[in-house]
């Protein structure tokens, strides 16, 4: 899970020398492990034993609630109690549960068995560059739909950014968002200082330019497997962050392509208007240097042709006619589940009078409709073929045939669990 912020208390199994005692439950659930630890909590690994299932508990101190000098920490935990039940995107950790009461403070999440990015940090162990990019690709979607909900993250770093499986990601810990609406404004100068927007260390306005800030760091460590800002001291370093430009990645790792570059020292602009604009600004322009970075970089790894990045496929199906009206969590589940084919002109999709439950949908291409040899219709972008067998959900001969008359790239979607 993240890394919150210092122990906590269970009333049974903590004592108040907790620094070093891991407890047996919180609440209801038994503790397996302990898997990070922050300034005024810790996130445990808990298993519930009616459901069988695991979950992961951040355990805050119950200090926290007593100092009267600790308003940010408190403000962190009641955003997050806020948000119970708010925030539903396939690439957010999932609060399912806030508990406070005296003296036992805890929030229950969806647990992400694969930890936290900052493995992926580090010289040596760097993600390739394709999978990077999805990664921040991903990111971006996710907190384009936290903006939408009038919110802003304010502490985007590797640590909250949760691997599911692979490179499937979810950003957690919610404790340092500003919710933001017309009639109350509530500022929250919190964060991690190496991950900090200039404007949030001077203590100016700070909206969604602060996040795009943010994820341009993860980015820039994710490319070179170092910060932007290296100083000894961290009035040195905020120092750097307000007024000095950071290296080109490509000056720290070479391999990096100079379109990326641009990107990423646009993200890390000073002036929070000299970045994107908008979240959807920031996914476009990083689709479109990716795409130039793979005829830049030597050995770099194709993520337009084909449609074989995440990031890619995800794009196509947003501007798919068929699927306008559907949600980004549809989406993102045929992203990760569905099969996305290229076929030539001549391949057969479907044979009349063969048994048949699955359909395309056109990405690109056309389809020839034909039955008992004759042409009935044309299938172009946007449209599918073949969606009766799936709607009646049942294995019927299928009435027509379907034979690709241009090279076409399609969906095939073959199960329910996707729609």
């Amino acid at each position: 899970m993240s890394r919150p912020d210092d122990p906590g208390q269970s009333k049974k199994a903590v004592k108040k020398d907790m620094d070093s005692i891991t407890p047996e439950r919180i609440g209801k659930y038994e503790v397996k492990a302990e898997l990070g630890a922050g300034a005024t909590s810790k996130v445990y690994l808990v298993h519930d034993p009616f459901t069988k299932q695991d979950f992961a508990v951040k355990l805050v101190d119950d200090t926290v609630f007593s100092q009267v000098d600790n308003e940010v920490a408190r403000a962190g935990f009641m955003t997050e109690t806020a948000l119970v039940g708010k925030l539903e995107h396939p690439h957010i950790i999932k609060i399912l549960d806030v508990v406070s009461q005296p003296n036992l403070h805890y929030v229950v999440m969806e647990y992400a068995p694969g930890g936290t990015l900052e493995k992926f940090c580090v010289s040596g162990n760097l993600m390739d560059r394709e999978a990077a990019c999805d990664v921040i690709f991903t990111c971006a979607k996710a907190l384009e739909y936290v903006h939408e909900q009038g919110l802003v993250h304010r502490d985007i770093k590797p640590a909250n950014i949760l691997l599911s499986s692979g490179t499937e990601v979810k950003i957690t810990d919610f404790g340092a968002a500003a919710i933001l609406s017309q009639n109350h404004n509530l500022r929250i100068k919190a964060g991690s200082p190496l991950y900090m927007a200039p404007e949030q260390i001077t203590g100016g306005e700070t909206d969604f330019r602060g996040d795009i800030y943010s994820l341009g760091v993860v980015m820039y460590r994710m490319m070179c497997g170092q910060l932007p800002f290296n100083a000894s001291s961290m009035d040195a370093l905020l120092h750097q962050i307000v007024n000095v430009r950071p290296d080109a990645p490509s000056l720290l790792h070479p391999g990096v392509p100079t379109a990326l570059d641009d990107f990423v020292l646009r993200a890390l602009e000073k002036d929070p208007v000299k970045r994107f604009g908008s979240w959807s600004e920031f996914g476009k322009a990083l689709l479109a240097a990716t795409r130039v970075g793979h005829h830049q970089g030597a050995g770099a790894t194709a993520v337009s042709a084909g449609g074989e990045s995440k990031s890619d496929k995800f794009t196509m199906l947003r501007c798919c006619k068929f699927f306008e009206r559907f949600g980004e969590p549809v989406l993102w589940a045929l992203v990760e589940q569905a099969g996305f084919e290229r076929r030539v002109q001549g391949d057969v999709l479907i044979r009349e009078g063969e048994v048949g439950e699955g359909f395309f949908i056109l990405l690109s291409g056309e389809v020839r409709i034909t039955k008992k040899g004759r042409l009935i219709d044309m299938a172009t972008v946007g449209q599918s073929v073949g969606e009766m067998s799936y709607i009646l959900n049942s294995r019927m001969p299928r009435t027509a045939s379907c034979v690709v008359s241009s090279d076409a790239l399609l969906l095939h979607i073959t199960s329910v669990r996707f729609i």
